[in-house]
């Protein structure tokens, strides 16, 4: 179904979000909500990953291995604040 490649970069995604110190505080890794959604269409993934903790685009610490792992695979990711929580989207190729 998915290729190697597009396989690998879910499981980026997902490990960064979850596991990853640099991204976000632990207080904010309690409660994760992580979305992908796949299309058989165009054989893209979109995610969608919402928490909560301080409002902080993570995207924007050049130092972060995590936030250069997420814009490698991503050719798209963007952050904004929904409903009070940090929400950062993007698609997979």
């Amino acid at each position: 179904m998915f290729s190697p490649s597009l396989h690998y970069k879910l499981l980026t995604v997902a490990e960064e979000f979850c596991a990853a110190t640099d991204l976000m505080d632990s207080e904010s890794r309690k409660k994760i909500d992580l979305t992908f959604a796949y299309s058989q269409e165009n054989g893209n993934v979109h995610f969608t990953v919402e928490y909560g903790g301080k409002l902080e685009n993570p995207l924007n610490r050049n130092d972060s291995i995590s936030q250069k792992l997420l814009k490698y695979v991503s050719e798209q990711i963007n952050y904004s604040v929904n409903d009070g929580k940090n929400r950062i989207s993007g698609d997979l190729y």
